[in-house]
């Protein structure tokens, strides 16, 4: 038992390891990718302000009927003041503009380059407070990449039906044994199986999927015991896809309905960190502080989070 018990504290540390190296690597590529991005923006944003002020120049000289000083012929087309001038100034100005819808296309699409990796990022943090919660609720193995929904599934159900977080101190086999009942007793439970599938989408990523398929789990299952958890991963659909002013009033709304539900702390850790994104410092420090007070004494992955955060 002793040599089981060390073998899962290496696997759960070895996880921890490879999860946070993994996420290093993707931080590096995704801050090199946007200073890179960031050094051609500037450089597009200084050649087209560059190609206005030469295209208002042209403007001025040719659609107002001025004819070109000596200096602006030489600058823009290279021959004198004449008609002939006027005719290379109306082909530059032509160019200067083509150049200019093409520099400004090159800089839109950049920006939706950088909007898509700042997506990429929000789905991979929340896919590793996703994963750390479930090392937290006592066990994810070192193959949890391949581990089935079902046992995602049962994990979930047996810290909500219990009314408490795993601690640590159950004797061994005592999850595998709720985990199984929890399996059989859901294949004949609608609300079970709707919930089910709207958790395997978030660990696919599917956020609108999930969301339509837990709005409907608490429209049909308020009271159901695993409506707590339910109302919080609704909230982390719109959180992951920086929705946060939605993503506040749900967590507020899991916190405020199921207050000794497993996923209180997580809510209020997940309020503060909404309401901060979206401007409401003084907001985010009394969750916090809330949060703090009602579980501080329990210095659990969440409340030390929370130390860091407020």
């Amino acid at each position: 038992m002793a040599h089981a018990s060390r073998q899962r504290g290496k696997n759960k540390t070895g996880l921890l390891l490879f999860a946070g190296a993994l996420f290093a690597v993707f931080m590096t590529a995704e801050a090199t990718a946007g200073f890179s991005q960031s050094a051609d923006t500037s450089q597009l944003m200084g050649r087209i302000n560059q190609l206005e002020n030469q295209i208002q120049t042209l403007s001025r000289t040719v659609y107002r009927g001025k004819t070109p000083s000596a200096s602006e012929a030489a600058a823009f087309s290279g021959g004198g003041a004449d008609s002939s001038a006027v005719a290379n100034l109306e082909v530059r100005l032509s160019q200067l503009e083509s150049q200019q819808r093409t520099l400004t296309g090159q800089l839109e699409r950049m920006n939706h380059d950088v909007q898509q990796m700042k997506t990429r990022l929000d789905r991979a943090l929340a896919d590793n407070d996703m994963r750390f919660q479930q090392l937290e609720r006592g066990g994810v193995k070192t193959g949890a990449a391949s581990a089935t929904d079902n046992t995602l599934y049962a994990q979930d159900v047996t810290a909500q039906v219990t009314g408490a977080r795993t601690s640590g101190n159950s004797p061994a086999g005592t999850l595998g044994s709720v985990s199984n009942a929890s399996t059989t007793s859901r294949a004949s439970d609608p609300a079970s199986i709707l919930y089910d599938t709207a958790f395997s989408d978030i660990r696919e990523a599917k956020y609108e999927a999930a969301e339509d398929k837990f709005k409907r789990f608490m429209a049909m299952y308020p009271s159901h015991a695993l409506a707590a958890n339910a109302q919080y991963w609704l909230a982390e659909t719109y959180y992951v896809r920086g929705n946060y002013a939605q993503a506040a009033r749900s967590f507020a709304q899991g916190y405020q309905d199921y207050p000794k539900g497993a996923k209180a702390p997580d809510s209020l850790l997940k309020l503060a960190l909404s309401l901060s994104q979206i401007g409401k410092k003084e907001d985010a420090c009394l969750s916090f502080a809330q949060l703090k007070k009602e579980y501080g004494s329990e210095q659990t992955p969440v409340v030390r989070r929370a130390e860091q955060e407020a």
